[in-house]
This record gives structure tokens, C-alpha cells and sequence, in this order.
């Protein structure tokens, strides 16, 4: 949400950056809340350099912290959601994704492959691409435009 308080943003813009360079800031990270990492996925104001950031974070909540092994498949599959598959790397979704079982869980082949075509499409076409409502449906399994 954009209604952070001004002492909370700058935590939001710096976390997922710096979290996995600075063990102090990691060992925090993944011994937060469930809300707070579903609010720090969620935000516009949280900045990373390649959404492979986020999913690391993510992946190092869920697997390396004493909330993150506790919670439900439906709740790995929510936080995943929040997760821009499209603007992963391809090599990270072609030699990552398949290997972390969790994830392989949480998705179906078909959102692999989206988010892989996405990756590798050339500059022109993911502009025409973004310019798709991304809001997941039945008929259109993709994922949103990156905030």
C-alpha cells in the first residue's frame, strides 16, 4: 500500500537491496512476520534490482526462516503470487524455478512458461506485452505488469 509511514519507506526501498549483502539485515529478514513479508512483496515502495531478489528473499523466508517453514502450501502459493514471474532472468527460470520443489508446487507449467517467454522476448515485444491487463484470469493465466 502506498500509505506507508515516512519511517517505514525507506526500510521498503532498501531491504530487499541490500538484505542478502548484509548478514545482520538477513538474519532480521527471514525471522519476520508472515504479514510483513506479504506486505513487503505487495508494496509499490519495495525496490529491488531483478525480481530474482524478491523470490531469493523470498525463497530464504520461507526456507531458512522458523515462520517461513511453518506456513501452508496455500499460503507459499499467495506469497508466490505476489512474485513478477515475467520479470525474472531467463537463465534464473530456466536453471532455478524447476529445482526448488516448493515452487514447482506452487506453479503449473504453463505459468513457467509465460514468465520464461516473457523473459526472453525481445524489448519491443514485452512493451506490447505490458501494455496487457496482467490480473490473472481462467483465460489468461498471466501475471501483472511489474508496479
Amino acid at each position: 500500500p502506498s500509505n506507508h509511514s515516512p519511517l517505514v519507506r525507506p526500510l521498503l526501498l532498501l531491504l530487499l537491496l541490500q538484505v542478502w549483502g548484509q548478514e545482520v539485515l538477513r538474519d532480521e529478514f527471514i525471522n519476520l512476520p508472515l504479514a510483513a513479508v506479504q506486505c513487503l512483496l505487495a508494496s509499490d515502495h519495495t525496490a529491488v534490482a531483478a525480481e530474482n531478489t524478491a523470490l531469493v528473499a523470498l525463497a530464504g523466508w520461507i526456507e531458512e526462516g522458523p515462520l517461513g517453514r511453518t506456513i501452508t502450501a496455500a499460503q507459499r502459493k499467495q506469497l508466490l503470487s505476489l512474485i513478477r514471474l515475467p520479470y525474472l532472468t531467463s537463465s534464473f527460470i530456466g536453471d532455478i524455478l524447476h529445482s526448488v520443489s516448493w515452487i514447482r508446487e506452487s506453479l503449473d507449467t504453463r505459468q513457467l512458461l509465460n514468465a520464461f517467454q516473457f523473459a526472453v522476448a525481445s524489448d519491443s515485444t514485452r512493451q506490447r506485452l505490458a501494455t496487457y491487463d496482467f490480473a490473472p484470469s481462467a483465460a489468461t493465466p498471466h501475471y501483472r505488469c511489474p508496479r
